[in-house]
Order: structure tokens, then C-alpha cells, then sequence
């Protein structure tokens, strides 16, 4: 597999993961206004921002699968934290009673998880810069390659 469709996998699972979240997590409420635009930003923005760290890194395939490793554990885990919370808010009324925390804690946490993600893949981006040959090359070296190649020198 090419190091690009890997990252359109990890970018079709956190759209799709997104997508499921912010269904379960709006799925209690009667409707939708413009005023719930924030909520529904803030939980699918761990996706979001994952999928722009997964575009950055699609050169390299070794950190194109382990985006998609983090990206299919943050939704694993996501996904079965909120379906419990949904389905014991549609099933037990005591339940109903409570404050529904998972829907902010979920994505707070996938927040830190994306945020330790991208400073690794960071560090990592930067310590193949520090890695990567280079040729020295002084501001008289284009002079002299420059005369080197005119016929009659």
C-alpha cells in the first residue's frame, strides 16, 4: 500500500467517525440550531485536526499507518463511550437525570490524544530535516561551475 491511501483511509475514518459521533451525541435532543454549531465543532474536530495531520504526513509511510492506528483507536474508543452514554440516556430514566458528561470528556480527550500525536509527528517531520544530507555549497561555487561549462575555458 502507497503511503497516500493510507492516508485517505485514515482520512475516510475519521470522516466517518465524526460523521457517527456527532450523531450519537446530538441524537437527544429535539432539534438543531445555528446556536449548537460550537458543540457540534467541538466534537468532531479531533477528527478533523487528525485528518490534517494524517495530510501532512502522507509522504511517509511509516507515519501514515501509525495515524491510522490512532485515528482507529480514538474512534474505537470514542464511539463505544458515546453509544453506552446514548443508549443508557434512551434506556434507564435515572440516567436522564444526570448531567451527560461523555459528550465533552470524549472529545476533550481525543483533543490531547491528536495534540500528542501531531507534536510527535512534529518531531518527527523535524528530526529527518536534521537527518537529511546536505551539500555545501559556498557563493563562489556557482561562478566557478557556471565558467566550467562555457566551451573555450
Amino acid at each position: 500500500m502507497t503511503p497516500v491511501f493510507v492516508t485517505r483511509l485514515t482520512i475516510a475514518a475519521c470522516l466517518l467517525s465524526a460523521v457517527v459521533e456527532a450523531a450519537l451525541v446530538c441524537n437527544a435532543t429535539t432539534s438543531m440550531s445555528l446556536m449548537d454549531a460550537p458543540i457540534v465543532l467541538f466534537i468532531v474536530g479531533p477528527y478533523l485536526c487528525l485528518a490534517l495531520v494524517a495530510w501532512l504526513q502522507r509522504g511517509k509511510l511509516a507515519a501514515s499507518w501509525a495515524i491510522l492506528a490512532i485515528a482507529l483507536g480514538l474512534a474505537g474508543w470514542g464511539l463505544y463511550i458515546l453509544g453506552e452514554d446514548s443508549y443508557r440516556y434512551h434506556t434507564d430514566a435515572n440516567y436522564r437525570k444526570l448531567q451527560r458528561m461523555a459528550a465533552f470528556f470524549v472529545p476533550l480527550t481525543q483533543y490531547v490524544a491528536v495534540a500528542l500525536a501531531g507534536t510527535a509527528s512534529l518531531f518527527s517531520y523535524l528530526s529527518s530535516l536534521e537527518n537529511r544530507p546536505t551539500t555545501e555549497v559556498g557563493p563562489g561555487d556557482a561562478r566557478e561551475r557556471r565558467e566550467s561549462r562555457q566551451p573555450g575555458s
